[in-house]
């Protein structure tokens, strides 16, 4: 949950240190509508007043499959969240970021399933949803096609599918994309490896 979040964060300032990231330069990260199962008033209560210390980087302990897709979400929110933030940051040096849904997609995600569970799977997901290859289409465009015929401009940071769409659970909120950005740093600053 936070640990993919955390790994994008630092992965994302690591190419921006190493002046990858530089005018120009656009960052897509591939998020989730799950987020959209969390807000940041209910995942952190009282922590804009105070009253409340945060859990970003708190692991819990009772992990199973039923906390499987709220921690999914968890993370996917951090990650919409962050990308707005870093679009407001990096605006100003020509930075684009970008965070999109790619939708459901026919995925082998059943893999380790039992083998009759895994055909099923399989086979249900490849004649309902796109393949990897279509659903990998807008996230390429956001990429490289010209900025202005962007859904929205090229100015909307979340992304479904193929249209701009705005971010649920608080992600395009400064307040919590500032938030997040600070604990984000601490965190890092504390468990990240040293850059080689």
């Amino acid at each position: 949950e936070d640990a993919c979040f955390l790994g994008t964060a630092l992965f994302t300032q690591r190419l921006r240190e190493a002046g990858i990231l530089a005018s120009g330069a656009r960052v897509v990260m591939v998020g989730s509508e799950e987020h959209r199962q969390h807000s940041y008033a209910d995942l952190f209560p009282g922590v804009r007043d105070g009253t409340h210390a945060s859990r970003l980087g708190v692991v819990p302990l009772d992990r199973g499959v039923m906390a499987a897709m709220p921690l999914y979400g968890q993370s996917k929110l951090h990650l919409n969240t962050f990308a707005h933030e870093l679009a407001r940051r990096w605006h100003d040096e020509g930075i684009s970021v970008f965070d999109i849904c790619p939708g459901p997609v026919a995925s082998d995600i059943a893999r380790d399933a039992p083998w009759w569970l895994a055909w099923l799977v399989k086979h249900t997901l490849a004649f309902t949803f796109p393949s990897p290859f279509e659903a990998a289409l807008p996230v390429v465009a956001l990429a490289v096609e010209d900025i202005e015929t962007l859904p929205g401009g090229g100015r909307a940071v979340h992304h479904h599918m193929s249209e701009a769409r705005g971010a649920g659970g608080g992600a395009s909120d400064p307040a919590w994309g500032s938030w997040l950005w600070d604990q984000t740093q601490s965190l890092l600053a504390a468990r990240a490896p040293a850059p080689p």
